[in-house]
């Protein structure tokens, strides 16, 4: 039987998603056109650090988006990309 083992982890700083949800206001055109040292990546990684659960939000939206559109997990046949899903772990 086949396993698959995968780890996610999303850099939060650099994700426009929990950027907004710590408050931040945001133009997508250009988040991320100066991504270069010390541009701005202090500020991202202060906000993340200031509103912490704005950063757990952002993880859970896209560990859900992953288990059900990738995996499957959570549609009627629970039947994703890789075949019918029998369990996961977070």
């Amino acid at each position: 039987m086949p396993h698959l083992f995968i780890t996610i982890n999303p850099a939060d700083v650099y994700n426009p998603v929990s950027q907004f949800l710590g408050g931040r206001d945001i133009n997508l055109a250009q988040f991320f056109h100066n991504l270069s040292p010390n541009s701005e990546t202090f500020d991202r990684a202060k906000l993340i650090a200031e509103n912490p659960v704005a950063g757990a939000k952002a993880f859970k939206l896209l560990i859900d988006g992953f288990l059900q559109i990738i995996l499957g997990y959570g549609l009627p046949g629970k039947c994703g990309i890789f075949g019918p899903v029998d369990s996961y772990m977070v």
